[in-house]
């Protein structure tokens, strides 16, 4: 699986970007376009690196994903091979 320019505009219209690290409702320092990890108070970021952060957490994302999709798969193949015996 993976995201689409398209899709990445739309988080992008959903997050909003933020230049400088704010604490979230959810208690957690937060930057750019919704990125978290490792951002701290007083951490600032232009456009560019905002966009760059989300396209990785979004490949981040992609690979779990598509990790899961396989997972379930093979789960599936497994059930219908148990239930042909």
């Amino acid at each position: 699986m993976r995201i689409s320019n398209r899709g990445l505009e739309i988080i992008k219209e959903f997050e909003g970007f933020r230049a400088r690290a704010y604490m979230c409702p959810a208690g957690v320092w937060t930057i750019g376009y919704g990125h978290t990890r490792g951002v701290k108070a007083g951490d600032v970021v232009n456009e560019q690196q905002a966009t760059e952060l989300l396209r990785n957490d979004a490949k981040e994302a992609e690979e779990v994903v598509t990790e899961e999709v396989a997972a379930e798969e093979v789960a599936e193949v497994d059930v219908e091979e148990v239930a042909a015996e």
